[in-house]
């Protein structure tokens, strides 16, 4: 649905932490779904991380915001927020902490997610 619509796409290739990662084999089987790689000329950004020690999730965000600058993403200011929780902890000084990503509307400190 991505590809009709003509929007961005980024790929995570997860699990770089574990031995006998093939991020090449994944890149070579996203080209064969029309998703070429930036690095071999395409527009698809491939990002490599692990979850387990955090290594490229920077990077993930950092693509992230790239190419919603570039595109000039704007959320909607006046409606609540609604998105996806990423990770959730509890602080032992300000309470409960979320990691989300907002995928419509305005998200503020102290809003009910």
């Amino acid at each position: 649905q991505a590809q009709s619509a003509g929007v961005p796409i980024i790929v995570a290739i997860t699990k770089m932490d574990i031995g006998g990662a093939q991020p090449e084999r994944v890149k070579q089987e996203l080209s064969q779904v029309n998703l070429l790689p930036e690095e071999w000329g395409g527009e698809t950004v491939v990002v490599p991380l692990s979850s387990k020690t955090g290594e490229g999730v920077d990077n993930l965000l950092d693509s992230i915001i790239l190419l919603s600058e570039i595109h000039e993403y704007t959320g909607v200011q006046n409606v609540p927020a609604r998105g996806t929780i990423l990770e959730g902890n509890m602080d032992k000084n300000i309470g409960p902490v979320a990691s989300c990503i907002v995928q419509a509307g305005c998200l503020k400190i102290g809003d009910i997610v």
